[in-house]
């Protein structure tokens, strides 16, 4: 917690296949649950990643809980409980921004009653 909001942090696996080294300079962007932000994530440590190999990057998120509270009550609202997690963000990557995007499915969504 930084204050009174909280924070999560996240380690991001980057692959790089090419043979080409490249550098991350700098990541920001925001976190949504079902269409709500539930919080903005940076991350503003220089991270090289060699040709054909890995590195992880570690990203702090801190939460907005009006976002979460309005998840919850979409939740007991629909009672679909499915998390549809959306990642948006951007990279400083060699000095381009280059768009991240990343999408995560938890749980399965209830079948309508016939």
């Amino acid at each position: 917690m930084q204050g009174l909001t909280p924070v999560m942090t996240l380690s991001l696996l980057v692959q790089n296949t090419s043979s080409q080294d490249f550098t991350i300079r700098s990541l920001g962007g925001t976190l949504s649950a079902n269409g709500y932000v539930i919080g903005k994530l940076s991350s503003f440590q220089t991270v090289q990643i060699r040709g054909n190999s890995e590195g992880l990057i570690i990203v702090e998120v801190n939460l907005f809980l009006l976002g979460i509270v309005n998840d919850i009550i979409q939740i007991f609202a629909t009672g679909n409980t499915t998390q549809e997690i959306q990642l948006r963000a951007y990279a400083n990557v060699d000095n381009y921004q280059i768009p991240v995007n990343m999408k995560f499915i938890i749980g399965q969504k209830k079948a309508n009653a016939v």
